[in-house]
């Protein structure tokens, strides 16, 4: 304690924070303190009270939100001096809802202190003071110095500034702020209501995307004020730590699909849904990997400016060749790139803070909104006036179609005199060749009944002609059989019975097959089209069996004529010579004579078989 006391007093040899007595609010930041880094996490207040001689606080030249470190204890050292003006209270406040853990120590010459804990960790209801901002009275007596330490830690890059405000100026900023933001939420709000109303009536897609695009909007400045926490879930803490982060995903999504869709009912995009959805999915898994790993954040950044920058280069490239509402939409794309710039360079150190460049990025979001809605109206205009010069162009398309249809019944009505003179005439000449056919016609009736007569007569000389032909062939038959039994039938005579080797094939088959068709291989009874001419084919097993199968004709390799007469001289027993026999049929002796052989052999096994011959 005594140690505590002891350091306390030797705070005259540090800087102190003095704000002006006619100053109502002075802004400051973590470059006007001294800073400890606590990478530990571990360090409690007694900690660095204890060790303050030992320990190391940093003395920043100048420090920006994008060099706040995630994932550690910042402890700030804010040794105030109020100023000597007697009734003046005054208070401490840092503006930025986003800080997830925040806690204020006071400490006193005699080594004790007291603290709040603040932050959006904590439920809105266990907050000292009901105001967006985090706040912590300053309760010294004024002239009196003060020694106190903050202890920040976040998830996030977050905002340190911090303002030691009297309370006439902090009740003075607190109304003025809560006005605007209600002006602002309620331009919003009604925005939104014409949005809605105009997606009803249109059944748009555009409207519904720009819808999700105000509400992402309005969960994003919310969760940066902390209205949407005093609000929307003030029990619900742990909605800070994802509404920020996921209404900026959701928004730049919705967005960027809002602009692309505009631009292709304008007739600007082609093909572009492709790459827009490619390069969304890779953002989104840059931005969980993000969430996770604290080396990938800066990738993060980067995927955060992708989607403005192909807008906006987007934009300038076809700016001049597009029309009115696309160089509206084009303008409100430009002045969301510009806020975005200034807020990265106020992020980043680049732009000194103060109010106005603290309320530009909203100002310029609102009227980057309205822009898009003046778009939407401009768009709706030139849609009125295409529909407008549509109705004029089909007025007078009406109108020319009423002047054709006119000229076209005229032209209709010279046609009918036309035809009624063309059909009397034809009328006339159909009643004069009706006449004509009608005396042809009676005179060919008496033709066709001349004709009936001759044509009967000629018939009944058919059926004598047919019967006397008929009794001619038979006989012919009978004296040729005769003939052939009588005597032997030279080559010549014998060809003209059997003039070709289907003729020869074909009495073989009425031979062998008289009395009907059975397999050789299962005696099956039904047969169908073999694979060669006359062959049958067995419908049970399949056995294909040809016309000379079991015949004597098996195996000939001569023609079949001429084995039909060595047959018919060999079952005659005409008195003919084997010399004489094969030098008729112009074969080999050898050749006959085996022939002649087979014959004999066959005819012993099969006597009757032989006789058709």
């Amino acid at each position: 304690m005594l140690f505590t006391s002891l350091n306390f007093w030797s705070l005259d040899q540090e800087e102190w924070l003095a704000p002006s007595p006619e100053a109502k609010r002075t802004v400051y930041d973590l470059a006007d303190v001294p800073v400890f880094l606590d990478a530990s996490n571990e360090m409690t207040i007694s900690d660095i009270l204890e060790g303050e001689d030992n320990l190391i606080f940093t003395d920043y030249e100048k420090f920006a939100k994008r060099q706040f470190r995630t994932g550690i204890n910042y402890w700030a050292k804010l040794n105030i001096k109020l100023p000597d003006d007697v009734g003046v209270g005054r208070i401490l406040e840092m503006h930025d809802h986003n800080i997830y853990e925040l806690e204020f120590y006071q400490v006193f010459p005699d080594g004790s202190y007291t603290s709040v804990k603040e932050g959006s960790s904590i439920k809105w209801h266990d907050r000292e003071m009901g105001y967006k901002n985090f706040t912590f009275p300053l309760n010294a007596s004024n002239g009196e110095n003060q020694v106190i330490f903050v202890k920040i830690s976040s998830p996030y890059q977050v905002d340190t500034h911090f303002a030691i405000k009297t309370y006439e100026g902090f009740l003075e900023r607190a109304v003025s702020e809560y006005v605007f933001l209600g002006g602002y939420y309620g331009i919003f709000f009604l925005l939104f209501i014409y949005c809605l109303a105009s997606f009803i009536g249109l059944r748009e897609r555009l409207y519904l995307l720009f819808l999700g695009y105000i509400i992402m909007l309005g969960i994003y400045f919310s969760s940066r004020d902390g209205l949407g926490f005093q609000y929307f879930w003030p029990s619900f803490p742990i909605f800070n730590v994802y509404s920020l982060n996921m209404a900026k995903y959701v928004g730049i999504i919705i967005g960027g699909a809002f602009y692309l869709y505009f631009f292709k009912v304008e007739g600007v995009v082609k093909n572009y849904w492709r790459f827009f959805w490619m390069g969304s999915l890779i953002w989104t898994v840059i931005f969980l990997v993000a969430n996770y790993a604290e080396s990938l954040v800066i990738l993060s950044y980067i995927f955060d400016w992708v989607p403005p920058f192909i807008l906006v280069l987007f934009s300038i490239v076809n700016f001049r060749r597009s029309n009115s509402a696309f160089k509206i939409l084009a303008i409100s794309i430009f002045i969301l790139g510009a806020s975005l710039l200034i807020n990265e360079g106020v992020v980043n150190g680049i732009i000194p803070f103060n109010f106005y460049t603290h309320y530009f990025f909203r100002v310029a979001y609102l009227f980057h909104v309205i822009m898009i809605f003046v778009a939407l109206g401009d768009r709706l205009r030139l849609a009125k006036l295409a529909q407008k010069e549509a109705l004029i162009k089909l007025n007078q398309e009406e109108m020319d179609k009423a002047a054709a249809l006119e000229e076209l019944n005229q032209q209709q009505q010279e046609n009918i005199k036309l035809a009624n003179k063309v059909n009397e005439e034809l009328e006339q000449k159909v009643a004069e060749r009706t006449t004509e056919i009608k005396a042809k016609q009676d005179e060919l009736e008496l033709a066709n009944e001349e004709l009936a007569k001759q044509a009967e007569q000629i018939h009944q000389m058919n059926i004598l002609l047919d019967t006397d032909n008929y009794k001619l062939k038979k006989k012919w038959k009978e004296e040729r059989s005769n003939r052939v039994k009588a005597k032997r039938l030279e080559y010549e005579e014998f060809l003209e019975l059997f003039p070709d080797e289907l003729a020869c094939y074909r009495h073989l088959e009425n031979i062998k097959w008289s009395e009907g068709y059975e397999c050789l291989k299962c005696g099956n009874e039904k047969f169908f089209k073999g694979s060669q001419k006359f062959a049958r084919r067995c419908t049970k097993c399949g056995y294909n069996e040809s016309i000379t199968t079991n015949t004597a004709f098996q195996g000939v390799k001569f023609s079949i004529q001429k084995a039909f007469y060595i047959a018919y001289v060999v079952n005659s027993k005409f008195d003919i010579t084997q010399d004489k026999l094969a030098k008729i049929l112009d074969l080999r002796i050898g050749t006959v004579n085996a022939f002649n052989k087979k014959l004999q052999e066959y005819e012993r096994k099969h006597k009757n078989e032989m006789e058709f011959l």
